[in-house]
C-alpha cells in the first residue's frame, strides 16, 4: 500500500515594512499541526532563505513580540 505523500502547503513569508534592503528576517505562521494545539511561527534570514529556519511556538512568539514592543531588547 502506498503512503500518502500529500505536500504541505507552502509558507507565506513576510518581512517587516521597517526592514532595510537585505538586512532583515522573514516570518511565516502555520496554524495547524497534527501534534500541536497552537500556531507555530517560522523565522528565517532573508539573505539566506534556503539556509533553513527556526520554528517557535505561538505563545513564545507572542511573548517575544510583546517584549520587543516594550523595548526590552533596545541597545
Amino acid at each position: 500500500m502506498a503512503a500518502d505523500h500529500t505536500p504541505e502547503p507552502a509558507l507565506s513569508w513576510r518581512k517587516s515594512r521597517h526592514s532595510t534592503e537585505g538586512d532583515c528576517v522573514e516570518v511565516a505562521a502555520r496554524s495547524s499541526f497534527p501534534d500541536r494545539d497552537t500556531a507555530v511561527i517560522f523565522v528565517r534570514d532573508s539573505k539566506h532563505a534556503i539556509g533553513g529556519n527556526i520554528c517557535i511556538e505561538g505563545d513564545a512568539w507572542n511573548l517575544f513580540v510583546a517584549q520587543v514592543k516594550e523595548g526590552a531588547f533596545d541597545l
